[in-house]
């Protein structure tokens, strides 16, 4: 059986999988073979290009952008749940939807992240593990340990209360039918 990680949303020049997929292409062989890397949404084209470049089409898969119920059961069968944020003007101050959808699973979550505001804030959560974007070896090492048993993510306390503080009625109904 592969673990499945899994990442929602669309891969544009600013916010590139290229990170998490330079992790990848570290591992070994062995390792590669227990992975199953799923991306809903779309794409850029340097992306696609690394994928195919690096022969990572065995191991990644995209597929097309999904309403959100549907995109809710991908959520409950993925194993980890992964998603980047690149340097952008707002990125120290915005914090993305999508990581509370990814919270309200209680899933794991990688967190490859260039932004402040939401490194400080997923630090609080114990099922998120924060990566730079510039530390693939760093991320190669964390995958072949999780891959290997050597460690896991615990989710004893989580403190939704700092998930729910802050958001919309209308985003705290969508969350609760995860």
């Amino acid at each position: 059986m592969k673990l499945e990680i899994l990442s929602a949303g669309s891969f544009t020049d600013e916010r590139s999988a290229i990170p998490f997929l330079k992790a990848i292409n570290l591992l070994p062989e062995k390792y590669k073979k227990k992975l199953s890397v799923k991306i809903i949404g779309l794409a850029n084209l340097r992306d696609l290009q690394y994928i195919k470049k690096t022969d990572l089409n065995q191991i990644v898969e995209i597929c097309p952008p999904l309403e959100k119920d549907e995109l809710y059961s991908y959520y409950k069968s993925a194993d980890i749940l992964w998603f980047c944020i690149s340097k952008s003007s707002s990125s120290d101050f915005v914090i993305p939807a999508r990581i509370y959808e990814f919270l309200a699973t209680k899933k794991p979550v990688i967190a490859i992240i260039d932004s402040k505001a939401t490194e400080d804030f997923l630090c609080k959560f114990k099922q998120v593990k924060v990566f730079s974007p510039y530390s693939q070896k760093e991320i190669c090492n964390f995958l072949k340990n999780y891959l290997d048993n050597k460690i896991a993510m615990y989710f004893t306390e989580y403190p939704v209360e700092l998930l729910w503080k802050n958001l919309s009625k209308k985003l705290r109904d969508v969350l609760l039918k995860i």
